[in-house]
């Protein structure tokens, strides 16, 4: 009789607890065999696509913003006991601030509640934005939202295209992901993902598209005066190198998708990922951490990497990375395509639901 009772007590308290993770937002981890592949997983709670892009912890917490390209939405998650918890709705929508596919967003330190972001400078007008912000804790009683967004301002930035020369013409086409400011905050780094040289005709839809070739740029501006053409610290394709491209494994290389610097370590973090044209399946992505020099001296020559990898491979496509709190622990948030996830086991994708998304917490020296 009381081995029955103990069952059904076990079978209540347990339910009570997944109800309680379903409420806040936040699933415990996923298990997977394989090492630095163990993912944390966590959701909006608006059902809805989510496709994180990137993440800024909020300074002197252990709250986090989370851009969504497909937003753009900025939501606030708390992160407690390796687990990400939604603490707020949407902070910013798509007809607040006029910009589309938010990509990178950046802290400042010496300024804290001021935060850039910026969109992926694909399209035209919304799609070409840098955006300056300043978040704080809400007083308003009726309010029940955690944080507030004042003072959005939409601010002037030398194309980058203009910057990139190619057969010396501005290059036509190119993918922004990554944002981060320097140690002074005088400047903003503006990492670019891909490029696009020559166009091929889409037969099915009768345009032309640009193919899209991975780089690692990185675009230096002086943060007082955005509309001066940009310095190029560091323009490479990783796959030039004959090691990089075995430990890459992908063809075409992998262009950046995130950078963050890390005063403990006096270097930058840098996120490079893959995505295959394709994209439905999860073999079709990948992507690695770097940790480099705080001069980037060296970096223009793929074969320097090597030596700054910090892990193997990621099985999902990182996209955005923050520090936390902890000195040298960095979260990362992965952004799989809703065609890579199927809730039933469907083969070859993440078994995860459209608004959810996954988190990784690495030990940015060691790489576990």
């Amino acid at each position: 009789m009381n081995n029955s009772i103990n069952r059904v007590l076990s079978i209540i308290l347990a339910a009570a607890f997944l109800g309680s993770l379903f409420f806040t937002g936040a699933i415990g981890a996923e298990s997977e065999d394989e090492k630095y592949t163990t993912f944390g997983r966590y959701k909006l709670l608006k059902d809805k696509r989510f496709e994180p892009s990137g993440i800024a912890r909020i300074p002197d917490t252990d709250d986090y913003i989370v851009i969504d390209d497909k937003g753009p939405y900025l939501s606030i998650f708390e992160l407690q006991n390796n687990k990400l918890h939604q603490i707020s709705k949407p902070v910013i929508e798509t007809e607040k601030v006029k910009v589309k596919k938010l990509e990178g967003i950046t802290a400042s330190l010496k300024e804290p509640g001021i935060f850039y972001a910026i969109t992926a400078f694909v399209g035209d007008n919304e799609f070409r934005k840098l955006v300056r912000f300043n978040l704080k804790r809400n007083k308003d009683e009726k309010n029940e939202e955690p944080y507030v967004i004042e003072n959005i301002k939409e601010l002037e930035i030398y194309d980058p295209h203009e910057a990139i020369i190619y057969k010396k013409e501005p290059i036509p086409w190119l993918k922004v992901e990554g944002l981060a400011l320097t140690p002074d905050e005088k400047h903003l780094l503006v990492g670019v993902r891909a490029i696009g040289k020559n166009e091929k005709l889409n037969n099915k839809k009768k345009y032309k598209v640009y193919i899209e070739l991975y780089r690692v740029i990185i675009l230096k501006y002086d943060v007082d005066n955005l509309n001066k053409p940009p310095e190029i610290l560091v323009n490479v394709d990783l796959k030039d190198a004959e090691n990089l491209q075995k430990i890459l494994g992908m063809p075409e290389g992998e262009g950046i998708s995130s950078l963050e610097y890390d005063p403990d370590s006096g270097k930058y973090i840098v996120l490079t990922s893959y995505e295959d044209k394709d994209g439905k399946s999860k073999e079709h992505v990948s992507g690695h951490l770097w940790l480099v020099p705080e001069d980037f001296e060296g970096l223009n020559d793929a074969a320097n990497w090597e030596q700054y990898k910090k892990m193997p491979s990621f099985s999902h496509k990182p996209e955005g990375v923050s520090l936390t709190s902890k000195p040298g622990k960095a979260i990362i948030v992965f952004d799989d395509d809703n065609d890579r996830k199927c809730i039933n086991k469907c083969k070859g994708k993440f078994p995860y639901k459209p608004n959810e998304g996954v988190f990784k917490i690495v030990d940015i020296n060691s790489g576990d």
